[in-house]
């Protein structure tokens, strides 16, 4: 896709594009799931333990369901302004920039699962482990999406 902005064409590849799709999915969906956990928390202490699971799972599908189905349309949507790159294969330089940036996601994501550990033996509350894990898997996959449109605009 080129963007002409004062005589400066910008080109991006459709896998940078791809990057783009799941960055915004990746925020709309959490600040949709931080918005129903927060209206869900405050009936968690008020309810038995077999109830608030479902508080805990409701917040969750909608997040999922609504992932899905933005990173479906967004990537429907760039498909069809460039058809000939979605079918095509990715090139040494996607392979390099995808694999640093995963190289890099998986140090954040195993960094955040050692502290949550850490920190599910000092206060001992499921809900922390539940919610700590779906939090360190998205920061991971936001710093791998991120880092690829970092690593894209650079030379690796």
């Amino acid at each position: 896709m080129m963007l002409n902005i004062i005589n400066i064409e910008i080109y991006m590849t459709f896998n940078e594009k791809s990057a783009w799709v799941m960055v915004l999915a990746l925020l709309i969906g959490t600040g949709i799931l931080a918005f129903l956990i927060n209206g869900t928390m405050e009936y968690h202490s008020q309810i038995p333990s077999e109830a608030s699971r479902m508080i805990v799972l409701g917040p969750f599908v909608v997040f999922i369901i609504a992932l899905i189905f933005m990173s479906i349309f967004g990537h429907i949507v760039i498909a069809l302004f460039a058809p000939k790159d979605a079918n095509s294969s990715d090139d040494e330089r996607d392979k390099l920039v995808k694999l640093q940036a995963s190289k890099y996601s998986a140090i954040v994501l195993g960094v955040m699962l050692n502290l949550l550990l850490v920190s599910y033996f000092i206060w001992d509350f499921n809900g922390l482990l539940f919610y700590g894990i779906l939090v360190s898997l998205i920061v991971s996959q936001l710093t791998e999406y991120i880092l690829q449109l970092i690593f894209y605009k650079r030379v690796l």
